[in-house]
């Protein structure tokens, strides 16, 4: 996962230094969009970025899967295979079985026959010179006097046996005392000279045998049907998957095509702001040079002013004669000059003091002359006295207006008794 990790930041680092050499190179370029070279480097980097984004996707969904496993061992989870590993996983295993089994249903007769070769015995040690009283029928030794109906069966399927049991490489004939298919034993003999050998047991044997196989051939035609099945349900699942592998590569070019429209947009846009930027940045580099060489140009003719004035200073003050009150008067300005700054300095100092609490220092200047008013008026003006006199004024307002309403009740009786005398 770490490595993954590292080769992802190398990708994006890469295709961050890819984007670099193309803004690089397009922007030393001349011409536009029209010129061709552009458009080869333009197709050489889409490449290149084509090719990032397939390995990072391929990275990605490869951490992906390695966290959800590392999730899965953390949380003590076993993942079960997925069906289409459990198919593929059974596929795998079903030519060697298939293998394995035809081959013990092919070489079932031949473990049968090495099987009673090596009970019974052979007649293939026997030289072929026998003894003039011996039966010559199938070479065998066994029966040497009368021969039944069962002997001539025996020597017929000693024969053909004898055919199907024969090797490809060996040229002598190989006759074994036994039958290597089945035959049927149910013939007696008319003769009851002679007993029955009774070969029932050998019969129910083969008969076991000839089930087996049959079982064997039952379950290698169901297994050739399950494979028939695995093989339309790989198909399906490939039909599937192929449509569906068919979208989502349609959908990634699709998806290709918008992300190299959205690039070549954001290139034109990132090469058009850098054309404002350095348009921009070259006006204002003009502007600022003349304006600095303006405040330059006036800073000099300032200087050069100044000197000017300095030199005609000086001059005339050599040129006029000193003496005492001159030097008394500039002495004086001096003084003047100096306790103007002390007042000064005090007024800022307590302007300074007040402007916290007033805000501003106009409102801190007529607060400092309010105290101060206040101050003065007090020490010149008493207010007792004062006080006094209008409390004097106030009462004898009243009064007086008290006294012109009495007069005037009284004029008025005395004006209407001169009514009636005259």
């Amino acid at each position: 996962m770490e490595q993954i990790k590292e080769r992802l930041t190398r990708i994006s680092l890469a295709r961050e230094a890819d984007v670099d050499d193309f803004l690089s190179v397009t922007s030393n370029m001349g011409g536009g969009q029209e010129n061709p070279q552009i458009a080869r480097v333009r197709q050489h980097f889409e490449k290149k970025n084509k090719k990032h984004a397939q390995e990072t996707e391929h990275l990605q969904k490869k951490l992906e899967q390695l966290q959800a496993k590392l999730c899965e061992l953390d949380a003590g989870i076993i993942g079960e295979p997925s069906p289409k590993s459990a198919v593929l996983s059974n596929i795998r295993k079903t030519g060697p079985l298939l293998r394995e089994v035809t081959g013990s249903v092919i070489s079932a007769p031949r473990g049968i026959a090495h099987m009673i070769k090596n009970t019974f015995g052979s007649a293939d040690n026997i030289p072929d010179s026998l003894q003039e009283g011996a039966s010559n029928v199938g070479h065998s030794t066994f029966y040497p006097h009368d021969i039944s109906a069962d002997d001539r069966l025996h020597s017929y399927s000693l024969n053909q046996s004898e055919q199907t049991t024969s090797e490809g490489g060996s040229m002598r004939h190989r006759i074994e005392t036994l039958p290597a298919i089945p035959v049927d034993f149910t013939i007696h003999s008319t003769s009851s000279d002679v007993p029955s050998t009774g070969p029932s047991p050998r019969l129910e044997g083969l008969s076991e045998l000839r089930e087996e196989v049959r079982e064997h051939k039952q379950q290698i035609q169901m297994l050739v049907d399950q494979l028939g099945k695995v093989q339309t349900y790989l198909q399906a699942e490939f039909n599937f998957y192929n449509s569906a592998l068919h979208e989502e590569r349609i959908k990634a070019q699709k998806l290709e095509e918008v992300l190299n429209e959205t690039i070549e947009l954001h290139q034109a846009e990132m090469i058009a702001l850098r054309s404002d930027l350095n348009t921009i940045g070259t006006r204002m580099d003009y502007q600022y040079c003349d304006r600095f060489r303006s405040i330059e140009e006036n800073i000099e003719s300032t200087q050069n002013k100044m000197v000017q004035l300095e030199t005609n200073v000086r001059e005339w003050l050599e040129a006029r004669p000193q003496s005492v009150v001159s030097s008394m008067m500039l002495m004086g300005a001096n003084v003047l000059v100096e306790l103007l700054k002390l007042i000064l300095f005090v007024i800022s100092f307590a302007l300074d003091f007040v402007k916290p609490f007033t805000g501003t220092r106009t409102r801190a200047g007529f607060l400092i002359l309010l105290s101060f008013l206040f101050v003065y008026l007090t020490q010149s003006v008493d207010f007792v006295d004062l006080l006094r006199r209008l409390v004097g004024i106030l009462h004898s307002s009243p009064l007086s207006s008290s006294s012109s309403h009495v007069a005037s009740s009284e004029a008025l009786p005395s004006i209407t008794v001169g009514g009636l005398h005259q």
